[in-house]
Parts: C-alpha cells; sequence; structure tokens
C-alpha cells in the first residue's frame, strides 16, 4: 500500500566499495548539511558500507527502491550520482533514474554544483544522449574491427 503524498519523505543514500568509515562519514555530514541548509527535518538514510556501484545488488538500495515503489519517499539525494550507480553502466542507470520519475520523485545529486536547480528531467535527457552516444560509437568500433 502507498503511503500518502504529504508523508513521504527525502531519503538520502551513501554508498562506499570499501568499508571505510570515514568516507561515509564524510558523504554523511555532506547531506546532514543539505538538510540543514534546506530547512529538512525529517529524511531517512539507507547507507551500503562495503559494496560496489557496479551492481544494484545491494541491500540498502533494495529497500530505498522498495520504499520508493510504496511510495514512502518524495526524493533521493546522493553526495554524487556514482553513490547510486556508476555511470558507466548508462542503461542500468538510466533505468534507474526513469524508476524515479515514474514514481514522482525527485533526484537531487550534490555534487552538481554548476546546476544548483538540479534539472533532473534534463540530467535524464543529458544520460539519455550520452547513451544512445555510446551505443553509436560501439556500433562503429565494432563494425571496423
Amino acid at each position: 500500500m502507498k503511503a500518502q503524498p504529504n508523508k513521504r519523505i527525502p531519503a538520502f543514500y551513501l554508498r562506499s566499495a570499501r568499508k571505510n568509515c570515514k568516507q561515509i562519514k564524510i558523504q554523511k555530514d555532506k547531506c546532514i548539511k543539505y538538510a540543514k541548509d534546506n530547512d529538512i527535518r525529517k529524511y531517512k538514510f539507507y547507507i551500503d558500507n562495503g559494496y560496489s556501484g557496479k551492481t544494484l545488488d545491494r541491500p540498502k538500495i533494495k529497500r530505498l527502491l522498495a520504499d520508493v515503489e510504496n511510495g514512502k519517499i518524495c526524493s533521493v539525494i546522493v553526495p554524487a550520482d556514482n553513490r547510486l550507480l556508476r555511470t558507466i553502466f548508462y542503461q542500468e542507470l538510466l533505468e534507474l533514474y526513469e524508476f524515479l520519475v515514474e514514481n514522482s520523485v525527485e533526484f537531487v545529486d550534490l555534487s552538481d554544483e554548476e546546476n544548483q536547480d538540479n534539472n533532473f528531467e534534463e540530467k535524464l535527457e543529458r544520460l539519455k544522449h550520452d547513451w544512445a552516444e555510446f551505443q553509436k560509437h560501439s556500433y562503429l568500433y565494432k563494425s571496423f574491427y
């Protein structure tokens, strides 16, 4: 059963490939500062410590995605988008972004300082463009070799 829209809360997602409390603490401090600066009082942390960004097979990202699907989350905030999934996995990252859009969840990348508005739709379009370019170059490479 989906939560009521006004009961949804922001979620911070943190990840470190190594069990490195220092890296997680740095990410967490950045997120807490963002919450304070934006008067966000209620939020939830999802932390995968010691998990690679090569796959979504991580316990806390799975829990986060289930909470998104169940209508409990209004926004996903990350210190950098590569905390979700390495950007070299364009197709998976694109599907993840589209899943958030389909569930009316805002995505905020705190590392995207040049775009303080964090226009998620523009980011999604850039990713689609990058994926198309990657596929085109892969096809051209395969056809010559």
